[in-house]
Order: C-alpha cells, then structure tokens, then sequence
C-alpha cells in the first residue's frame, strides 16, 4: 500500500484512541457484511476500552445471531436520534452513501466537535465524512477492517476471524462473486488459520433455507422475464407479494446470483414494491464490461458495479402479466 494509504489507516486509530464516546452504525436492512464489520469494530472497541453504542435503524436478522457481540446491536432510533450530539465519534460501516445508514440529518447536521470515520468497499463521490477508509476494489467492509487490524497491529484473533470472514463469504456470495480476487481469497484463508469456523458459518448464511424462503424463490422464477433488446433479465413482486414473504426477503440475494448465471444474460433487476409506496430495485451483473451502479446511481441509490440497488417512490400495477411503474 501506498505511505498516504498507510498513513490514513493509522490516523483512525488515532482517532478512535482519542475519542470518548462512540456510535457504531451500519446500513439500513443490513446483510452479513454490514453485521459482521460492526461486531469486529465492537471487539476492537473492547481492546481499546472505549465506550462505544452499536445501532441498527432496521432489526438484523436472526440468522447472524452467530456473531460475537451481535447482541449488542440495538435499533432504538428515537434514543440514538435524540442523544445524538453525546457521540464524538460516529464510525459508519458499508453503507455507500451516508443516507444508507438511517442518520443522514443527523450526521449532516453534527457539530465541529463530532468526528465521522468511514470503513467501505463501495464506490461513492460523497464528501461527509472527515475520513474515508474506502476502498472499491475489496470485496468486502470487512476486508477494510482486516487491513485496519493488520497495519496497527491490533489483536486479530479467532472471534474477529469469524466476523471477517463472515463478511467477505456473504459478500462474494462464497467466493461465486465475479470480482473475488486472490486478495480476498488470501485474507480468507487466513481468517481460517486464525480459526473462523467456514462450515459453521455457510450453515448459519447459506444453508438455512426454509420451504417459505424456497417459495419465494419459485415466485421470483415465475415472475422472471427477459428484456429480449436488452438481454437484461427482470422480476417484480408486488406488494402483496413482499407483505406474504417479508420474513424470507434476506434469502433473495442467493437467487439473484443464480439467475445471473442464465444464458447470454447480461444483467438482472429485481423490483420490490412495499406497503409505504416505495419500490426496492437489487441490479446484479456478472458482464465484465457492465457497471449496475450506474444505473443505481440514477436513480438516487449505489453499490458496487457488480451488485447495487435503489429506493424510489411508486406503486406497481399488475396487469396479465406485464407490470407499471407509477
């Protein structure tokens, strides 16, 4: 790494060293990679022995309850919101653009005296923050927080390893990510000599599946259509159909990867409607020379060239299967 690279990695540490208070934040609806960053921050807050608050704005899912210091995560947004200016140091966690992590007012509108750091893998030309630890061409947050640990020479022991690796299976989709490189690959193996439990951890993320989540996934199939101009495959559920299986929607990222790997397709949307009038697109392309973030950007979200999504306001229409936006 480049000396003004190294440099920034060390004067985040000396940022958390100095502050006293600290709120700990991921994205909205947060995934493996989001959860994971925030428990492996929380350990390395322990070593340091700061006081520190972990938030959520949405309810983490039960399958990472695996995840050491998981339980201290907590989604009490009024108490965060109205006890916001107590933090002198915010550090946010994988959200790409700051809106993503619920607290966008508040951290737009923090005092001098209140810090931001960033750790991210995700592309963005956003300017908040005081310093960025952002690094696109990682696969994972957590990867960022590995090279964290490593050039300060903090403890990296085996309950970190779990949230590293944890991190970076979930977010290449174990290793089927395009983008996985031998950096990652050797970071993973290290974790594993550190004694991340891999079986445990793609039992807890990949294999839990249940028949609910399985007929989502039928649904999602039988909705499937292509673009035939554009060989971009597309998939809506409507409201009703998001409202019958909201406790299943977290396993839709594994199918997303395998409608990917259809024939000759070059990228898949999947739109979601909600029951607020807002509709969720996940863009996902295996195509060496597309960029889906793009696409997410223009319409008001991000992500990764590979993987992105974005919110807009609207309802969907659905009439002999052919589907509109309002």
């Amino acid at each position: 790494m480049k000396k003004e690279t190294l440099d920034k990695f060390k004067k985040a540490l000396k940022i958390i060293k100095g502050s006293e208070k600290i709120l700990v934040v991921g994205h909205r609806n947060p995934d493996g990679d989001a959860l994971s960053s925030i428990c492996a921050i929380s350990l390395i807050l322990n070593e340091l022995n700061k006081t520190y608050y972990l938030f959520s704005y949405d309810e983490p899912e039960d399958n990472f309850s695996f995840l050491p210091e998981f339980e201290k995560i907590k989604s009490e947004r009024k108490k965060v919101k109205n006890n916001f200016d107590q933090f002198d140091l915010i550090i946010i966690l994988d959200c790409g653009e700051i809106k993503r992590s619920g607290l966008f007012n508040e951290i737009k509108a923090k005092s001098d005296k209140q810090y931001t750091l960033e750790f991210d893998h995700h592309p963005s030309d956003e300017k908040i923050s005081n310093l960025e630890l952002r690094f696109p061409n990682m696969n994972s947050t957590t990867e960022v927080i590995y090279h964290f640990l490593k050039i300060n020479s903090l403890k990296l022991d085996k309950k970190i390893a779990e949230c590293i690796l944890t991190g970076i299976l979930t977010d290449t989709a174990n290793f089927l990510h395009p983008l996985t490189n031998y950096q990652t690959l050797e970071i993973a193996s290290q974790m594993l000599n550190k004694g991340a439990n891999y079986p445990k951890i793609t039992k807890k993320t990949w294999q839990n599946k249940s028949i609910s989540s399985m007929k989502l996934w039928s649904l999602v199939l039988n909705n499937l259509n292509i673009n035939q101009k554009y060989n971009v495959a597309f998939s809506v559920l409507t409201k009703e159909e998001v409202k019958e299986f909201k406790e299943d929607l977290e396993s839709l990222d594994s199918i997303l990867h395998l409608i990917t790997n259809l024939k000759d397709i070059k990228a898949l949307i999947l739109i979601k409607e909600d029951e607020s009038g807002r509709i969720k697109g996940n863009l996902r392309t295996n195509h060496d020379k597309i960029d889906v973030s793009k696409l997410a950007n223009h319409l008001g979200g991000g992500g990764h060239a590979k993987a992105s999504g974005f919110i807009i306001e609207g309802n969907i229409e659905k009439n002999n299967f052919t589907w509109r936006i309002n």
